[in-house]
């Protein structure tokens, strides 16, 4: 007996401490790529003018509504239904992926790049720039997306490393040349993209025996069972961008590109938080989802609430921080007294990330048990109130009314994702059989 305590201690700490380093690699990467990002808006936001950032976030935030359609489709079924595929038919997988990918990106840059021609200005320049840019930008997310996986935050750190330098020193060698422009900036950053992606599948072999044709579409197999699970991800991505990309837009028509770069400069502060959260979603979600199948089809309710916690206080640091500190911090990274007077607009959106972090931990389970339909009610929600009294607030107080719009629209989406994970859990605890239902947290 004390030989098997011996050894469960042993496997236990082993097991601590590989998962320990993967999370450690998995934080890294994700600072690494959230550092890319947020650098850059700092920059933007130093070395541009006010409209000229709001007409580049505008475009950004075209950008991150479509780029919802590929992550839909592909990356989040790949995360919970590729974990049936065999070692030797991952290479395989992964290529016909990026055929799907690239036909899905070209699919909606186009239309797109028509679709400026009825913009004028800046904002046309920025619609068409994030349309060209589209197809590209998606790689390195793709690229990571697979490093996560196949467990190997290592990898995905060192893809986004080749990015944040190449990204970096473009930018830093447009502003130095004069030619700091947002076509110039979506230009650079898609080449930044293509070189890490193309870096990341040299060194794990992908590129070998891949051609750009049309054979990963013959056999319908997994494209049908993506289409399968990620048709509901995909309305609910779409759903999700209308409940937070659509404020950008709805402020360039009923405000103007100060007031977008404005909520743009604000919302920088607390992406951080939302890369850190997404980063954790990646390497949680396909472990949950072993569990969970493991464990019958559910998690203990000590399980949930220890995540919950977790979660809780991480986003409550956060929250604090720009609290007592957020004034400092934007006159220390923008430099520009124009934004000191919207510290209350960064609290604002900052309280609602922090909401925002409880409802990841029940979109995660309720990805790993397979319940995408969940996801997209827990997104249609907070869009249709987006839509009907979303726009009513800020086209009637402008950016305050862009301000509670988030606010409003995050806690809806937490409260839809907690009410239909109770309703999951003590429907599959009656399937089963068993006497007890999750408690409520």
């Amino acid at each position: 007996m004390h030989q098997i305590r011996e050894k469960k201690l042993a496997f236990s700490f082993a097991a601590l401490t590989r998962w320990s380093g993967r999370l450690g690699l998995t934080f890294s990467d994700q600072l690494i790529f959230s550092l890319s990002n947020f650098i850059l808006n700092m920059i933007l936001t130093r070395w541009m003018p006010a409209v000229e950032y709001g007409a580049y976030s505008l475009g950004f935030s075209i950008y991150l509504f479509f780029l919802s359609v590929p992550s839909s489709l592909i990356w989040e079924p790949m995360a919970v239904l590729g974990v049936r595929k065999q070692e030797d038919e991952q290479p395989g997988y992964f290529q016909k992926l990026l055929v799907y990918q690239t036909a899905v990106a070209l699919a909606l840059s186009l239309p797109l790049v028509a679709a400026a021609f009825f913009f004028y200005g800046r904002e046309a320049a920025a619609v068409r720039s994030a349309a060209l840019a589209l197809p590209f930008l998606a790689l390195i997310w793709f690229s990571r997306q697979i490093c996560y996986y196949r467990t190997a935050p290592g990898e995905a750190l060192r893809v986004s490393s080749v990015y944040f330098i190449l990204q970096m020193a473009g930018v830093v060698l447009l502003f130095l040349s004069d030619r700091l422009s947002v076509p110039a900036v979506f230009a650079w950053t898609s080449f930044s993209s293509l070189a890490a992606f193309l870096f990341g599948w040299k060194r794990r072999g992908l590129l070998s025996g891949l051609y750009f044709s049309l054979a990963g579409l013959r056999d319908p197999g997994d494209l049908h069972t993506h289409w399968t699970y990620g048709k509901w991800m995909m309305v609910a991505g779409l759903a999700n961008g209308i409940m937070t990309l659509s404020v950008i837009p709805l402020l360039t028509l009923f405000t103007d590109l100060e007031s977008v770069a404005v909520f743009k400069a604000m919302q920088n502060f607390v992406t951080p938080l939302q890369q850190a959260l997404a980063a954790l979603s990646l390497v949680m979600l396909p472990v949950t989802a072993r569990y969970i199948q493991q464990a019958g089809g559910r998690l203990s309710s000590r399980q949930v609430g220890l995540a919950l916690l977790a979660a809780s206080l991480v986003s409550a640091v956060y929250l604090l921080i720009l609290v007592f500190w957020g004034r400092d911090l934007i006159r220390l990274l923008y430099n520009q007294p124009f934004y000191l007077d919207y510290v209350w607009l960064l609290i604002l959106l900052g309280a609602s990330t922090s909401i925002t972090a409880l409802g990841y931990v029940f979109r995660i389970l309720l990805r790993a048990m397979n319940r995408p339909e969940s996801i997209f009610w827990s997104k249609a929600v907070p869009a249709v109130f987006v839509l009907v009294v979303g726009i009513i607030l800020i086209s009637r107080y402008g950016l305050a009314g862009a301000g509670i719009t988030v606010l409003i629209s995050m806690s809806l989406e937490s409260l839809t994702l907690f009410v239909f994970y109770i309703r999951n859990s003590r429907k599959q605890v009656m399937e089963m059989g068993k006497p007890s239902i999750p408690e409520a947290m």
